[in-house]
């Protein structure tokens, strides 16, 4: 479970793990560019993308395509509004971040609340 957290504004977006081993993000300076977060689980690297969208609401999602990946280039990087594919090419709207699945785009995070 990700739990997105409302607070701290010293921090961009800092990555721990709570007792209940949720993984909170804090998301209060989140803007319309993308910040990627690393999560270190027992040396195993998870990158998420976090972005607030033109309707102000962060998004969150693995920066992984679902489709290119296990390619080493299955990751995005953001070019105005758009995340692309830097496998593909394919572009993702930082709206639909975290909403679709099953095509050309990061990796939705499938449990997560919002604090």
């Amino acid at each position: 479970v990700v739990v997105l957290k409302q607070g701290n504004k010293e921090k961009i977006a800092t990555v721990e793990a709570n007792e209940d081993n949720n993984i909170i993000l804090d998301t209060s300076n989140i803007t319309s560019t993308a910040t990627f977060v690393n999560y270190d689980d027992d040396g195993i690297i998870i990158q998420f993308i976090l972005v607030r969208g033109i309707d102000n609401k962060v998004r969150i999602a693995l920066n992984t395509c679902q489709v290119c990946n296990p390619s080493p280039k299955a990751y995005f990087i953001q070019e105005g509004e758009y995340l692309v594919c830097q496998s593909c090419g394919a572009k993702f709207h930082i709206n639909k971040i975290g909403i679709e699945k099953e095509e050309c785009n990061p990796t939705p995070v499938e449990e997560k609340q919002e604090e």
